[in-house]
């Protein structure tokens, strides 16, 4: 059986620059987040999902430029795959946030129509013909 191909380990001249564009357009993005009026449940659940962001960002950094799995070093192999079950979890924990905002949104908006159809049509249902 042949050896596995050694890991491509991506440069970090290439990452660290990505890394902090990444981290930038993650901070004006909640710059600007801040300054809406969204609701404060709305605007904390993407605050979360936003500091989520950022870190798995810098595990991702972490796992693809600096940590060699192949290496010998055993410390190494394990902030290796540290990292990137950092990445699962932060992508997960991402999802369940957004997932989270979708369920508020959908609900309100509900709520939101229904008020606007009991103000348009006077809250009377109509009745059934026999």
């Amino acid at each position: 059986m042949d050896a596995p191909a050694p890991w491509f380990r991506v440069p970090v001249l290439f990452a660290a620059p990505t890394l902090l564009l990444a981290l930038v357009v993650l901070a004006w993005y909640a710059r600007g987040l801040l300054r809406t009026e969204a609701s404060r449940v709305i605007r904390a659940l993407r605050l979360c999902s936003l500091g989520i962001a950022a870190l798995v960002c810098i595990a991702m950094f972490l796992g693809l430029s600096v940590f060699d799995p192949d290496s010998t070093s055993k410390s190494e192999r394990v902030s290796f795959l540290i990292a990137w079950v950092a990445v699962g979890i932060g992508v997960m924990a991402a999802v369940l946030l957004a997932i989270a905002e979708f369920v508020f949104i959908s609900r309100r908006s509900v709520r939101e129509f229904r008020a606007m159809h009991r103000e348009a049509f006077g809250g009377q249902r109509k009745e059934a013909k026999p």
